[in-house]
């Protein structure tokens, strides 16, 4: 039987006395410092504490004394260090784990790939760009190019991340993995110019900048012109991506601002930078009538919000392409993949679609699961009726014989989110739940109890047999019954919110593949991104005329 433990709480501290440096006096300042072999003084050289000068004489003793000393007593040669492999240290030692099922991406990329690629009567078909931001949804592990890789494999070109070290990182990812294709593939970074920027981080590295407002545009631009007067500035001109705010009023070029920039391009101010695509973000595009799915594809009509941004963004493309009639168009991101052909233009950017994320509602999600995380269980003990719990005290124990509290190593610096709004008795709703696994084979549901702390948390096991319950026992937060989607929906956040958080030192990340990975010449035949180092070399070599 448990024994209730005490609700008082002992705190006890001990600290070692400091000891004090020996000090100088006043008597012994100005006292000589002069060693053996030095037969002057030292003497500084700025009354600040400058190098000490030395006289020759004390110069050679000195070397005198030092070379003696190398040769009675020579210094033995150090041993190399041991390296220390973190990630192979990580999967052995971590008590939370995050395994990513890649077979199950692989077949949610190629989902994706078939809805946006059909082609339609009139327009160019559209193709699938990845969103690879935030270390690829938290989930790369210890590989920048994990996700990466796949993608590329399925016929991915087009690669967008949110800041430039990102894409550094990934750009040299996919040289290691795969340097058959990394010229093919296209690296944008979402996050924009950095006005202060050393260019050279972008041109070396083949990245291509998303301009989100025309200052950035303007210095993109004088970057180009830089790269002309070097004789370095390709004949086409230097590769952008422009942003427009269709009406999502985050980032992006709107308002005056487009009219400003129109007349720039009008006035002959920007000449030597070569727009490749113009995108904007959809606001609401997971605001869709269930009433008109299409079973056969779950796509379904797209909300008044999103509409309201079509027109919007068509009509500012209209007006761009009196100048630039080459440039395509991107609108919208991974809920856009079921939102129809009108909506797919030349590329939609997926991200959330390979990993699952529901692109509607978590209970009608099409994709399929791929990812599962365990925690262990700690210590446990059971609490008597009254005990308060956790930081603040927020939940109370209040069965009449007392709870069964144990801990799991997981809290908001890993997975959770901060705060306790969802998880005690106040909230008058369901609360959260994880499932633990016992000897027997059975899953059972534990509330949370308590704030999350930053490194665990606190499960309510009381409903769970005492011959059932040891440390160490498997808990269960995301797999293939409860998607990350439905996981974070009992906090009222979002999928990503909670999974980008994963990418955490004390989360083991790995992969599995459930399917042979598919060889290079089973890989789909897909022409380079036209504004990858590849399609950049494509555009400018020389027409050749067919015979006549």
């Amino acid at each position: 039987m448990f024994k209730p433990v005490s609700t008082q709480s002992i705190a006890s501290s001990s600290r070692q006395p400091l000891v004090d440096a020996p000090s100088t006096s006043s008597a012994d300042k100005g006292k000589s410092t002069q060693r053996p072999g030095m037969d002057t003084p030292s003497r500084t050289s700025s009354l600040h504490g400058g190098a000490p000068v030395r006289s020759s004489t004390a110069i050679g003793g000195l070397t005198s004394l030092i070379a003696g000393k190398k040769a009675a007593t020579p210094l033995p040669t150090p041993a190399p260090k041991a390296s220390l492999d973190v990630d192979a240290m990580l999967q052995e030692t971590a008590r939370t784990r995050a395994v990513l099922n890649m077979s199950a991406v692989r077949r949610n990329i190629r989902r994706g790939l078939a809805l946006v690629g059909s082609d339609g009567v009139t327009r160019v078909p559209a193709r699938g760009g990845a969103v690879l931001k935030a270390d690829g949804y938290g989930l790369n592990g210890s590989n920048p190019a994990a996700i990466a890789k796949v993608l590329v494999s399925e016929g991915v070109r087009d690669m967008f991340v949110a800041e430039l070290s990102e894409a550094v990182k990934l750009r040299a990812a996919l040289k290691k993995e795969r340097p058959d294709l990394a010229d093919d593939v296209s690296i944008n970074v979402l996050g924009g110019l950095d006005m202060d920027v050393n260019p050279k981080w972008l041109i070396d590295h083949d990245i291509t900048p998303v301009l989100n407002s025309v200052a950035q545009v303007r210095k993109w631009n004088d970057i180009a012109a830089g790269l002309k007067a070097e004789g370095k500035l390709p004949p086409q001109g230097l590769d952008c991506i422009l942003q427009f705010d269709s009406g999502m009023s985050r980032t992006g070029i709107g308002g005056d601002q487009v009219d400003a920039l129109l007349a720039a391009i009008r006035n002959g101010e920007l000449p030597h930078i070569a727009p490749q695509l113009m995108m904007s973000h959809l606001a609401a595009a997971g605001d869709a009538d269930p009433a008109t799915e299409n079973p056969a594809t779950k796509e379904r009509s797209p909300g008044d919000k999103t509409l309201a941004q079509l027109a919007r963004f068509d009509d500012i493309a209209a007006r761009l392409k009196q100048h630039y009639p080459g440039i395509q168009e991107s609108l919208g991101a991974s809920s856009t993949v079921f939102l129809g052909k009108d909506l797919h233009k030349n590329m939609v950017r997926m991200g959330a679609t390979f990993h699952a994320q529901a692109p509607f509602e978590t209970d009608t999600n099409p994709l399929e699961p791929t990812l599962t995380v365990t925690s262990k269980l700690g210590p446990f003990q059971k609490y008597p009726p009254g005990a308060k719990v956790g930081y603040d005290g927020t939940y109370t124990v209040t069965r009449p014989g007392g709870e069964v509290l144990g801990t799991i190593p997981v809290g908001y610096r890993d997975l959770l989110p901060p705060g306790d709004r969802w998880n005690h008795q106040g909230d008058g709703g369901k609360l959260p739940t994880v499932r633990l696994r016992t000897p027997d084979g059975t899953l059972h549901p534990c509330t949370f109890a308590g704030k999350f702390s930053m490194d665990m948390c606190e499960i309510n096991l009381s409903d769970i047999p005492e011959d059932q319950l040891k440390e160490g026992l498997d808990v269960v937060l995301i797999d293939d019954k409860v998607s990350t989607g439905q996981f974070a929906a009992q906090f009222g956040v979002g999928a990503s919110y909670l999974q980008t958080k994963i990418a955490s030192d004390r989360v083991a990340i790995s992969h599995v593949e459930t399917e042979p990975f598919p060889s290079p010449a089973a890989e789909p035949v897909v022409e380079a991104s036209p504004w990858s180092k590849a399609g950049r070399a494509a555009r400018s070599a020389p027409s050749v005329a067919a015979p006549v």
